[in-house]
């Protein structure tokens, strides 16, 4: 008995797979057109996209041409721009936006884009500029706009040549990227670890240079400057020491100097305490922006028979002078270089569609 059952199960197997066989015969074409439909929408996708990268391209160079002062309207075709894609571009104005077509096959993308000037902060353009208040003595004499938040009062003989003076909220940026790029001139010239000290009766160069420590000049030095200096602590310079030369001179603390006779002859000089005050406690000739967010700067003493210059401008939380016979505001310092808040001129995009 239990040998005729087995026997009579083995046609069995061979029917369970031949039903198997033609299931999967009558699936295969479904199979093969799912894949096939599959393979023509990743193609699609793709093709999709490299029109899309080209249209984008498209508005990229209408960018380009806009920030090189192409006249406009204008009309450009771009034969294999990218993906090797003809595009057409158009540009036209529309008040103040620019309508910017960019035509890649089936795909146009459609943005409209404003120019931002960019460029450094208005705090930058006065002779005089404070967040608090600015205090002059006798005799003091200021060639560009006087900037304050707080309070402006002079003595006996105080001359304004030319601008205006403004009293409003005087904000000061972050200065983080700004202090970088000048750490990074003077490391480019070595580090001294620790504090330096220059002895009495110096007469030596300094800089580029970044010191970590304090940076001290004792009495009857002469130090000139060749490149930027940042000093990690803070600067004091004796009564009688004279800084000359050009650079830029950075210290995260504050800064006391003495005579500064001949100091900055490029138009991109800083002399800026990070979170400190400035002090020139004796006679000044100085070409350079003098920064000090987080502190007053501090002119000390008369002119001597030469007459003292600030030329440049002075920037602080507060300002005071003794005696100066002139502060000028030197255009060239705002336009040359990027102060701490500036921002790039180019052309915002305030609307871009892609169809489809």
């Amino acid at each position: 008995m239990l040998k005729k059952v087995i026997l009579d199960e083995s046609g069995r197997a061979l029917a369970l797979t031949l039903v198997i066989l033609g299931i999967g015969v009558l699936l295969l074409p479904v199979f093969l057109s799912h894949a096939s439909t599959n393979l023509s929408a990743t193609r699609a996708i793709e093709e999709g996209l490299k029109e899309q990268y080209a249209a984008d391209a498209g508005v990229e160079y209408a960018l380009y041409m806009l920030a090189n002062n192409a006249d406009v309207p204008f009309t450009t075709n771009t034969p294999a721009l990218a993906n090797n894609i003809s595009v057409s571009v158009t540009v036209e104005s529309e008040g103040v936006y620019y309508k910017i077509t960019s035509t890649a096959k089936d795909t146009v993308i459609c943005s409209y884009v404003k120019y931002s000037p960019g460029g450094n902060l208005d705090l930058y353009k006065g002779a005089l500029v404070s967040a608090g208040d600015i205090t002059l003595a006798k005799d003091c004499t200021v060639d560009g706009d006087i900037r304050y938040g707080g309070s402006f009062s002079y003595g006996k003989g105080f001359t304004q040549l030319s601008g205006h003076q403004i009293k409003g909220e005087v904000k000061f940026p972050s200065s983080g990227e700004f202090v970088q790029t000048y750490k990074n001139e003077a490391m480019a010239g070595g580090t001294y670890t620790g504090t330096m000290t220059i002895g009495m009766g110096s007469i030596t160069t300094l800089g580029p240079l970044y010191i970590t420590g304090n940076l001290s000049v004792l009495k009857n030095s002469v130090i000139t400057l060749t490149g930027t200096i940042y000093v990690g602590g803070y600067i004091d310079v004796d009564m009688d020491s004279d800084i000359r030369g050009s650079g830029s001179i950075i210290a995260n603390g504050k800064i006391l100097f003495g005579k500064m006779t001949g100091f900055g002859t490029s138009s991109d000089a800083v002399i800026m305490s990070v979170n400190s005050y400035i002090d020139f406690r004796k006679d000044v000739n100085i070409k350079a922006l003098i920064y000090a967010p987080a502190g007053s700067i501090d002119f000390r003493k008369e002119s001597d028979e030469t007459g003292a210059t600030v030329m440049g401008g002075v920037i602080g939380k507060d300002i005071n002078a003794e005696k100066l016979n002139l502060f000028a505001y030197d255009a060239s310092f705002y336009d040359s270089f990027a102060l701490p808040g500036y921002k790039d001129p180019g052309f915002m995009v305030m609307t871009y569609n892609i169809n489809p």
